[in-house]
């Protein structure tokens, strides 16, 4: 919140437009509003469904079934309202028009994927089963900061200096496959080479897939779209990490539902089993503490192997991005 609100500070004080703003009541006439209300209740129900789902109530009840079902067709009516009813549409069809785009906006939802496996599953890896705490988890991941921000920054003076992105594209995307394929190999131990190099190699993929993708879409678009263009790209990307928080989730919850067996044998607190099963791992870390030392390693094995069933999910999804990687074609910026 207080980074937030000395961003808006600084825009309020510093910020220059070139071309004068609207008319405050002809910028309100011109919003999508149609558009915007049905992207915005469909997203919604959506998440709420797959959120719900196994969790909250089984996966064929009807309310998740109705939220899902209806979220999905949400979004078929987004569709028809840009493509038939809005004056100034908040996503403009075109943007699906060419295999090239098609291709940078799968690169970007894939990257977003991988963004959100590396940022909150490798820190609950490391605070679950390798026993950090929250400081001691934030030092296992320096790897992937540090490296991330190097790469943040050499991309932008590279495609600069270059004009090169769709190169790069390819090579993050590569890297992400690889990256998230070592991460399989974590075990319920410390295996440090295994937990520094994965974190390298997905850095590198998510540096290079972070700002090139966005710099090809843009390329690709006209001079007035750019800001529709912007907005579809970061809607996509945050849509698929949510999605992604989501769908890993429910793989968590199943992969450990199918060892219940195992960690009843152990004798563990029904109630630990339940939030387990349910895919409630954050809030079992104190419970699993204060296990003895032979249960948390049961324990530890369990939930291993549930994470990489994880990581396999992500290999499949940053290999699907690799493939569409090769379907951009390289504009001059």
């Amino acid at each position: 919140m207080p980074f937030t609100a000395i961003a808006c500070f600084v825009l309020l004080v510093f910020l220059r437009l070139e071309r004068p703003a609207p008319q405050p009541l002809s910028g309100v006439r011109k919003v999508d509003w149609m558009g915007l209300i049905s992207i915005i209740g469909s997203t919604l129900m959506l998440l709420i469904g797959l959120q719900m789902g196994g969790s909250i109530a089984p996966w064929n009840s009807s309310g998740v079934i109705s939220l899902v079902v209806i979220g999905t067709a949400g979004f078929g009516v987004f569709l028809l309202i840009e493509w038939r009813l809005a004056k100034f549409p908040l996503m403009p069809l075109s943007f699906f028009a060419t295999v090239s785009r098609l291709s940078i906006l799968s690169v970007n939802v894939s990257q977003s994927f991988i963004t959100t496996g590396c940022t909150y599953f490798l820190p609950l890896y490391f605070q679950i089963v390798l026993k950090a705490s929250s400081i001691m988890s934030g030092v296992y991941f320096l790897p992937t900061t540090v490296v991330l921000a190097v790469f943040f920054i050499c991309v932008g003076h590279i495609v600069k200096k270059s004009g090169e992105y769709r190169l790069l594209i390819q090579i993050g995307t590569s890297a992400l496959v690889l990256g998230a394929g070592l991460c399989i190999r974590l075990k319920s131990y410390s295996d440090w080479p295994i937990i520094i190099i994965s974190q390298i190699i997905l850095a590198m993929g998510l540096g290079l897939t972070y700002q090139a993708p966005l710099i090809a879409f843009h390329a690709q678009v006209d001079d007035e779209n750019v800001a529709d263009a912007t907005s579809t790209f970061q809607f996509l990307k945050t849509l698929s990490q949510t999605v992604s928080v989501i769908l890993s989730q429910v793989i968590l919850q199943n992969q450990t539902q199918k060892q219940a067996s195992v960690l009843y044998s152990a004798q563990l607190p029904k109630e630990l089993i339940m939030s387990l099963s349910s895919g409630n791992v954050i809030s079992t870390a104190s419970a699993i503490r204060n296990l003895t030392e032979g249960q948390q390693e049961i324990v530890h094995s369990v939930l291993t192997k549930a994470f990489n069933d994880i990581w396999i999910f992500y290999v499949v999804i940053a290999s699907l991005g690799f493939l569409a990687s090769f379907g951009i074609v390289r504009f001059n910026l």
